[in-house]
């Protein structure tokens, strides 16, 4: 799902109730920390006794994938928060429309093939 999660429906609803969009998609993300460690610790948990899983796993998160996403999710927040900024509030809510209507139709497409 592109690591979007609640972010699809926690931005739009704070928006219609008068958030700005940068607030909204900071919020938005600032959550998803939490949803994110629960998610890998039960991922480490359930996984913990599993047999087959590869070296430098941890249950079923593998180490050093960890750490990439971790390194490249800092970049990459840092220079989407600045871009966040820079754009008109308009069209900075028309692109996250957008980007939710071709997600849309890209999981509507594929669960019908």
């Amino acid at each position: 799902m592109m690591g979007i999660a609640g972010g699809a429906l926690m931005v739009p609803f704070m928006t219609s109730y008068g958030t700005p969009v940068c607030d909204a998609i900071g919020t938005a993300s600032a959550i998803r920390i939490p949803t994110a460690f629960a998610g890998a610790i039960s991922f480490i948990v359930v996984g913990l006794d599993h047999p087959g899983t590869p070296d430098w796993a941890f249950g079923y998160v593998y180490m050093p994938a960890l750490i990439g996403i971790i390194a490249t999710s800092t970049l990459s927040a840092r220079l989407g928060a600045r871009l966040a900024h820079s754009l008109d509030q308009k069209l900075l809510q028309r692109l996250f429309a957008t980007f939710l209507t071709v997600l849309s139709a890209r999981l509507i497409w594929r669960s019908l093939g």
